[in-house]
This record gives C-alpha cells, structure tokens and sequence, in this order.
C-alpha cells in the first residue's frame, strides 16, 4: 500500500495538470459549467466503471476457464515468444500505461469531451457503460485464468513478479479475468469517441495500439482476449448512439 497513494496523487495531479494544460481557463471553465448539466452522464460513467472495478475485485482471479472454446486458448506459445523478443525493459513502459495511464486516459477523455462536444460525452459515457455491464456478464460467465496465473500457459508473470508495479497493480487493479480484455475494450470506446478530435484521436489510437502489445507481453491476456475487446468496443459504442438517439429525449424531461 506504501506505493498506492502516491499513485493515486499521480492521477490526480495529471487530471489537473490536463485540466489546465489541453483545457485552459476558458476550457476548464466549460467543462465545469457543463457538468451542472450534464450529472446525470457523470454519475452514470462514475457508477459503471467504479461498479465494474468494485464486483471485479471479489471475483475469483484464478479459476479454472468455464465455458470458453479451446480456440480461445491458442496461441499462448506466441505470448511466451514474444516476452523472449522484446526487452526487458519494457516491463515498466507497459506497466505504467496498464496501471496508471489507462484510468487516467478514461479521465482525461471524459473532461475533454465534456468541455468541446457535449453530446461525444453523452455517447461515450453510455458507451462506457454498456462496455463495463458487457465486461461484466463475460467475466462472470466466462471465467478464465490470466496467463501470467496460468502455470501451464507457459507465459511469464512479469508485471505480478515486478517488485514496484505488481503490487501496485494489485492495489488499484483487479487481477479479475481473462477474455475478453476490459483495457481493450474501454480504450477502443475513447477512440472511438475521440474519432476525428485531431491531436486526441491520434493520441488515443496510440495508446490503444500499445496497450494491446502490452497486456500481451506482460502475460495479462491471450490475442483472442483482445481481438474480442476490440469488438465489444465498437459494439458499445455503436449500441450506445442508438440507446441515445432512441431515447435522449424522453430521459433528458425526466431530469430537467
């Protein structure tokens, strides 16, 4: 826990060092102003992120795969090659962007949004819901050991077996499930939402990008893990413009 806070304050002064950099006074003062309107979408995206890592947390992060195919389980041997590939000094670069960049490019992205496209921000959030309740249901129904758990995969722990990131992880991340991948799925959701924003959508196609090279080389998931996290975030993102278009309307009376 020694390493927690700090992490936490990191977070935090980066949400504020973003507020204040990419927003500026008068972007900052936007997205204040917004949010009095727009609480209904905050509230929503705080409980179903907060509610997914909260009942992720109790889960049982190794158990035996329930209902998954065996062509789920190929191509272990390719993570294993892979760890031997690429340096080892990649551990702390896909390390910090698994545990600390992630929550704070689904913060960052969400002030962004809220201050330049209000109606991108109502998508997103609803998107990010739909995304964490999906994540969610598989990981229940479809429980499946990590490979860096997996004794047998024969793919090497080497985010749990850092002495800084591994317990740091434990600390603020859930070791949770396997497939499909919620990194994959939630950062696919803000590029999508970022699609055509200039600067952020390149940005969060490159965190995206590296994200899916680094949960593979750090033992966290199997390709298929995330090639369905890719899926399941064009889904949820297709899914939450329609649940808007169909339904903004009536919601927007009922809160206003």
């Amino acid at each position: 826990m020694s390493s927690t806070l700090p992490a936490l304050a990191f977070l935090a002064a980066g949400t504020l060092a973003f507020m204040a950099l990419s927003l500026g006074r008068k972007g900052t003062a936007e997205a204040l102003r917004n949010a009095k309107e727009e609480w209904p979408f905050i509230l929503l995206l705080l409980l179903a992120l907060g509610g997914k890592a909260w009942t992720e947390r109790s889960m049982v992060s190794a158990a035996p795969p329930l209902l998954l195919p065996d062509a789920f389980q190929l191509l272990g041997e390719e993570v294993s090659a892979m760890q031997s590939w690429l340096p080892g000094e990649l551990v702390f670069l896909f390390s910090f962007l698994y545990v600390l960049l992630f929550p704070l490019t689904l913060g960052t992205a969400a002030l962004w949004l809220l201050s330049t496209d209000r109606n991108r921000f109502r998508t997103y959030c609803t998107s990010m819901a739909i995304a964490s309740i999906v994540l969610l249901l598989a990981h229940v129904l479809m429980l499946s050991t990590r490979p860096a758990l997996d004794p047998s995969s024969g793919v090497s722990p080497l985010l749990y077996k850092d002495n800084f990131w591994g317990p740091l992880s434990d600390d603020l991340i859930s070791r949770g499930q396997s497939f499909p991948s919620g990194h994959t799925t939630l950062l696919t959701v803000v590029a999508l939402a970022l699609r055509g924003k200039g600067k952020g959508a390149m940005v969060a196609l490159i965190i995206l990008g590296l994200n899916m090279i680094g949960v593979l080389y750090l033992g966290l998931h199997r390709p298929a893990d995330v090639v369905v996290g890719l899926l399941l975030g064009w889904f949820s993102v297709l899914s939450g413009r329609y649940l808007l278009r169909k339904y903004e309307g009536k919601c927007s009376n009922l809160w206003r």
